[in-house]
């Protein structure tokens, strides 16, 4: 259920990529998340910040010791990945809303794909990316293949390899919101909500994702700022692993969470 109104009316919402479907085991239940972003709204204001957390990142898994973030999905499910980002953030998690490759590409298509603009030449074997540094247009497939393309230098904005990834699903997440005319469309429409039910897990319940989106037709790209955790890759063990900065982490959050 969507949060009560209060004196700072915001919401946090986790929303994961599973790497489950097109034929693969797992399913949005106990799959690997492989996507993890964390978004902050501010329902008075319309502003926000997407967080992306590195689905390596080695974190305390509340009741499994440590390991890396993604594996929570995959020990406890939706549950537990929600407890690993609150360990890891402090904020309390809303809501979440999974999806996994099945899911995503036809919710895509659904919006009417998304624009995006791409900062490096990207050509991937491995996820089926092939695009030119600029501004492209692209269907569910092509956004799915662009969110899981991790192999690449980075444009200069972040890191390479999936932290470039992780911020290019991120993009993508906020570029569907500042969709206006899309969203415009829909807004009033029951049916996009069954839509989207259909594709995705959510806790969210109907009449909760009607009140949201008015909110969300009335939020700009350029009110959601995008940023990482501190983070940066290690070997922990035999593991290859990402560690984050604690402290800078934190007050990271804690600046959020004042929004």
């Amino acid at each position: 259920k969507v949060k009560e109104k209060d004196e700072n009316s915001s919401i946090n919402i986790l929303i994961m990529g599973d790497d489950s479907g097109m034929g693969r085991p797992g399913g949005r239940v106990n799959g690997r998340s492989d996507i993890i972003i964390l978004v902050h709204l501010n329902l008075d204001t319309c502003k926000g910040t997407a967080v992306t957390i590195p689905r390596d990142t080695w974190v305390t898994i509340p009741g499994h010791g440590e390991g890396k973030i993604n594996g929570a999905h995959a020990i406890g499910g939706n549950e537990l990945a929600v407890k690993a980002v609150e360990e890891l953030s402090g904020l309390e998690i809303h809501n979440y809303i999974i999806t996994d490759f099945d899911g995503f590409i036809p919710l895509i298509d659904f919006l009417g794909g998304v624009t995006v603009e791409v900062g490096e030449d990207l050509a991937d074997g491995f996820s089926g990316c092939y695009l030119t540094k600029g501004v492209h247009h692209l269907n569910g497939e092509q956004a799915l293949a662009l969110s899981r393309n991790r192999h690449r230098s980075g444009d200069g904005s972040t890191q390479s390899g999936a932290f470039a990834r992780e911020r290019e699903a991120a993009k993508i997440i906020v570029a569907l919101i500042d969709q206006k005319t899309t969203f415009e469309r829909i807004v009033a429409l029951p049916v996009f909500v069954n839509f989207m039910l259909n594709y995705t897990w959510t806790d969210l319940r109907f009449a909760d994702i009607i009140k949201l989106l008015p909110v969300l037709g009335r939020i700009k790209a350029s009110d959601i700022e995008i940023v990482g955790i501190p983070s940066w890759p290690a070997t922990i063990g035999n593991a290859s692993a990402v560690k984050y900065d604690e402290e800078a982490t934190a007050e990271l959050f804690e600046e959020i969470k004042n929004q």
